[in-house]
């Protein structure tokens, strides 16, 4: 019996944005999905909200990366950049703690994507399933992004 069975077992978009392809990032981990299923973006705002009800697991100490645990299971790593570990939470405001319960849509963390860019670093988002592999997990396809969006969708 799957982990994912009990509530709504969809991902929802943590930006409003871009979507960017996976090939496109410039970091192999990330590019081949090393870590699990994967969809990236482009942020129009600077903002990371909750893409589903759950409890947040991770937050780095460099603050440019989240674990979410779902109400249904799913295990989602929210990374905020490629290499931004090196700009030691430079750039980014938490807004939540660890073990703390968030909501769909709930802001999360706020960063400054102009600064990022400016420090030479690629300023992609980056939602994986990091414990997804005994489910079917499908992405929804679109250019464009909002909150509203689901982007992930598990069987």
């Amino acid at each position: 019996m799957s982990l994912f069975n009990r509530y709504e077992k969809k991902i929802y978009s943590p930006v409003c944005g871009k979507k960017v392809r996976l090939e496109d990032l410039p970091d192999e981990m990330f590019r081949n999905e090393m870590l699990g299923p994967s969809i990236a973006f482009d942020s129009a705002d600077g903002n990371v909200y909750a893409p589903a009800d759950g409890k947040i697991v991770m937050v780095t100490d460099s603050k440019h990366a989240i674990g979410l645990r779902t109400k249904f299971g799913a295990e989602i790593l929210i990374h905020i950049g490629i290499d931004t570990v090196e700009l030691n939470g430079c750039c980014f405001d938490e807004q939540i703690r660890k073990n703390q319960i968030v909501h769909r849509g709930e802001l999360l963390i706020k960063f400054d994507k102009v600064k990022i860019c400016n420090a030479g670093y690629d300023p992609s988002i980056i939602v994986i399933v990091t414990n997804a592999k005994d489910n079917k997990i499908h992405l929804i396809e679109k250019e464009f992004y909002t909150l509203e969006d689901a982007i992930l969708e598990f069987e």
